[in-house]
């Protein structure tokens, strides 16, 4: 008897060319899911072979579960049709598929190729208690040396958070900074950017006040989808209407707050946050569900402005930066002992020819990746890799930009048995081939490509040009550029800047609102760098504008900031545009085709 899917488990198992996530409860029914997904790629159209598939659990248990029920349910479908030599193939190579954990698929690539980063090839897999010790060894050498040495900063930090009676508190806070960093995919660099983060803290563009900022709009871009959908569902027939009009003042309150071009005013906007009440309205047609989670997910994000404004908008940011240099010594010294503890952990595994499970990835990445100064790159191995595997994911033209080169071919999409072809080349005619699913039979020339930007990357990006912000001035009634800010700031009355916030959310509305508002901005900043005598970025670290458009240039226009200055101003208007991709035509073939409309 056939399994019933929902709706949602039978989206899980058909959607395709794309990522997706599923997140359900503990039962109900995941793996199934995920099996009957793998079950389809391998024997549906199109399939492919078991093999050719990666599927990670977080458990060798789950790894062990997920093979047997794979091999259950093949065996189950070869019952009904025993004559299936693609079934009898995928069960032949399940023992050989990569159903495991991530560790032990990192494992499996450093085993094959140890000689790229120069593993001795008798390394073994340390086990928790082994590494423990070797830790706590390393660590009373390392507090030795430090002590002998007497440095003054380590004896302030010894003082400010060790207990008189032992180091406890220093190991653990030397060991939370050490794993902290072997979270990140390249901790040496992220020691280097943490110490960065507390070096000249004079002014708001500090690294840590800037981490900050991007942090809290990151999190407020998420609440504004999520009031999104909130109101999507309290516009349905069975949602809670009545909540409508708060939820909406809220989502207007988010998108007020995501135009703060600074920490400054992003710490204004959210200390006026108000929050409407919920009506009390009754609503007999609308779902419980629905009506509770708009509640709950409205009380997180209330929650969460709280917790800004009591813990994080205390003072002003001249305040955050008297305590940020107050402690960069301490921060400092911290992160100069968990980098010199992570550098003798190192020696002290390689002279024992062992690693752990934390080395398993990064040794893993080190074989597929490089990073040259900030600049990464897949090696030949990382290639080589993934012709092993087949990729499910189709690339969108959104994520590509410039020229692209690309190859055509032809490939067989069946196998073809007994397969003649008279007009093959003499040597080979007449001959009988047998052509199998995935051969490429004919390749054509290379050829270019361009793909340009798209107006959707800028709504991703966050536009990295410029920032619309209110002002509460009845007064003004035109638009005003400041571009001594990290972004351009274009400054509007009130009612201008909540009408452009809800205008934006279309694609067509987008190209007008470049058209009047960001191309003259932009052009005016085009004007500003033309006329100045020092265009060197070094000397504008606080304008991060002028830096998002010297690396737009290089990328597109094959120009660098520099070359503005050569540029004449009616040449830099027309740039200006090309920049937002000449968004005037569609602008105006919108607004005549919504006259015709009216």
């Amino acid at each position: 008897m056939a399994k019933k899917w929902t709706d949602e488990q039978l989206k899980a198992i058909d959607t395709k060319n794309r990522n997706i996530l599923v997140s359900a409860a503990a039962g109900s029914g995941k793996t199934a899911v995920l099996v009957e997904r793998i079950i389809n790629m391998i024997t549906g159209e199109n399939s492919t072979d078991i093999d050719r598939l990666v599927v990670v659990t977080f458990t060798k248990a789950a790894a062990a579960e997920m093979k047997a029920r794979i091999r259950n349910r093949l065996d189950d479908m070869l019952d009904n049709n025993e004559a299936d030599t693609n079934l009898l193939k995928q069960i032949a190579l399940i023992n050989n598929a990569h159903i495991t954990t991530i560790d032990s698929f990192c494992l499996w690539i450093i085993k094959n190729h140890f000689s790229e980063i120069e593993l001795d090839p008798g390394f073994r897999a340390a086990d928790n208690g082994e590494i423990t010790l070797l830790e706590n060894d390393v660590m009373q050498e390392l507090l030795e040396d430090y002590y002998t040495e007497a440095d003054e900063d380590f004896i302030n930090l010894v003082e400010a958070y060790g207990t008189g009676r032992n180091d406890q508190n220093i190991e653990e806070l030397i060991k939370k900074i050490y794993n902290l960093a072997r979270s990140n995919p390249w901790p040496s660099e992220w020691y280097k950017e943490t110490l960065d983060m507390y070096e000249a803290p004079d002014n708001s563009n500090n690294r840590a006040i800037a981490d900050l900022y991007e942090s809290i709009i990151n999190s407020l871009s998420d609440y504004c989808r999520k009031y999104e959908y909130m109101i999507e569902l309290c516009q349905h027939v069975d949602g809670p209407v009545s909540y409508l009009d708060a939820i909406n003042s809220d989502y207007m309150n988010i998108k007020r707050i995501l135009e703060a071009p600074d920490f400054d005013d992003l710490s204004v906007r959210i200390r006026k946050t108000v929050f409407d009440r919920l009506s009390n309205k009754k609503m007999p047609d609308a779902r419980e569900d629905l009506k509770e989670y708009v509640k709950n997910e409205r009380n997180n994000f209330k929650k969460y402005i709280n917790s800004l404004i009591s813990g994080v908008f205390t003072a002003d940011i001249d305040t955050l930066m008297e305590d940020v240099k107050a402690n960069a010594p301490m921060i400092a010294m911290m992160v100069k002992l968990a980098d010199d503890f992570a550098q003798r952990m190192s020696e002290q595994k390689k002279d024992r020819g062992i690693i752990d499970f934390n080395d398993m990835e990064h040794l893993a990445l080190d074989i597929l990746v490089k990073n040259n100064a900030g600049i990464i790159e897949y090696t030949r191995t990382a290639d080589e890799l993934a012709e092993s595997f087949d990729e499910r994911h189709c690339i969108s033209l959104k994520s590509l930009r410039g020229n692209v080169e690309v190859n055509t071919f032809i490939v067989a999409t069946e196998d073809i048995p007994v397969y003649r072809n008279k007009n093959l080349n003499e040597d080979y005619a007449g001959e009988v081939k047998n052509i199998c699913k995935g051969f490429i039979l004919a390749q054509g020339s290379e050829f270019d490509l361009n793909i340009p930007r798209k107006f959707t990357d800028f709504k991703e990006q966050n536009n990295p040009f410029v920032s619309v912000v209110p002002v509460h001035d009845d007064a003004l009634k035109t638009m005003k550029v400041d571009l001594d800010k990290p972004k351009i700031v274009i400054m509007v009355p009130e009612k201008v800047s909540i009408n452009y916030g809800v205008a934006q959310q279309t694609h067509q509305m987008r190209t007008v609102l470049y058209s009047m508002f960001v191309v003259p901005a932009l052009y005016q900043g085009l004007l500003r760098l033309k006329r100045t005598n020092d265009v060197d970025l070094g000397t504008m670290e606080d304008q991060l504008w002028v830096q998002s458009l010297e690396d737009l240039l290089k990328t597109n226009f094959k120009k660098t900031v520099d070359d503005i200055r050569e540029t004449s101003e009616e040449d830099l208007y027309e740039l200006a545009q090309q920049l937002m991709d000449s968004p005037l035509p569609e602008a105006s073939n919108y607004l005549v085709s919504r006259g015709d409309e009216e």
